[in-house]
């Protein structure tokens, strides 16, 4: 049985190696698997336990300054590790299938918290959320989303799933159906860390998206680059020449805010407007106990009005 369970470890690292690789057992391989193994089962009790937290990163008109939306970013309250970021778990969530239930987790947090802030007077905040590859290709995927915007009672229209280039190409006809299918129901689709994948435009006749986000690797080098600002530019003509709203994410300088403006960019986050806030701090922040009041909306919309 250990001579079994050390060969697949090898195995296991070959694989993570690429193709038509061998490896010999080591301690070490054996101590990552163990690891491995832990992270797994912390994470399905993690699951159980709602130890997930959504944090929620305002999402601003730049032809304003409003906020009209946010992205809910998970974090997980490890029992004794603290508070983790998602680059901590989610490789190993989705290596073993596990994105599946805790991705299913975190629609159903931020959709029951969108749907608390409509009752609450906050109308028409749409929410982010990002959906994985294992999601995408879950046989019931379509029905799970409808039913857990029905469980939660959120307003359909209010909620956007943010896909990545990579794993729209996948499987492209399926992709396809499956956004053709929940976009009849009024959930938008947005194009998420654009410019790092296959990077070409072209794919983007085939996915109809509603959304289009830039990746913060490329607005960060804004201040620098001129490179990017032709890059971005291009970007923001040909999707707005497709119908599509641009998002630009990672703006961190006042310099970043008015040359995306500038270019017509639609929507923007990152911490140059605020940083992501837990619902605790959200609710904390309410004009009475029991009325939770998104202070980060208030806020944001008291920045300066964006230099036209």
């Amino acid at each position: 049985g250990t001579l079994l369970m050390k060969a697949d470890s090898a195995m296991y690292q070959a694989k993570k190696q690429g193709k038509d690789q061998f490896k010999f057992y080591e301690q070490s391989i054996n101590d990552q698997m163990v690891k491995r193994l832990q992270l797994q089962n912390e994470i399905r009790q993690g699951i159980i336990n709602k130890e997930f937290e959504m944090y929620y990163q305002p999402q601003v008109d730049m032809s304003n300054g409003k906020v009209i939306g946010v992205e809910a970013l998970v974090r997980w309250h490890h029992p004794v590790l603290g508070l983790l970021m998602p680059g901590h778990f989610i490789g190993v969530a989705e290596e073993t299938g596990l994105i599946i239930p805790l991705g299913e987790e975190i629609l159903r947090i931020a959709c029951h918290q969108c749907a608390k802030w409509e009752k609450q007077g906050y109308h028409d905040i749409t929410m982010s959320v990002n959906i994985s590859a294992k999601q995408i290709n879950k046989k019931n995927i379509i029905q799970d989303i409808l039913d857990i915007i029905e469980e939660t009672q959120m307003r359909p229209e209010l909620l956007v799933l943010e896909i990545t280039e990579s794993i729209a190409m996948e499987n492209i006809d399926t992709t396809v159906e499956i956004i053709n299918c929940l976009k009849e129901k009024g959930i938008t689709f947005s194009m998420d860390d654009f410019g790092t994948g296959y990077s070409s435009l072209n794919y983007l006749k085939n996915i109809p998206v509603n959304h289009l986000k830039i990746d913060k690797q490329f607005v960060q080098s804004l201040d620098q680059r001129n490179f990017e600002e032709i890059v971005i530019k291009a970007i923001i003509e040909i999707a707005h020449s497709m119908n599509l709203l641009v998002v630009a994410e990672g703006i961190e300088t006042l310099a970043q805010k008015e040359k995306l403006i500038q270019y017509q960019c639609d929507l923007a986050q990152g911490y140059y407007f605020s940083r992501p806030i837990p619902r605790q701090e959200v609710d904390r922040n309410g004009e009475s106990p029991t009325e939770s009041t998104p202070r980060m909306i208030s806020r944001v919309r008291n920045t300066p009005e964006p230099v036209n």
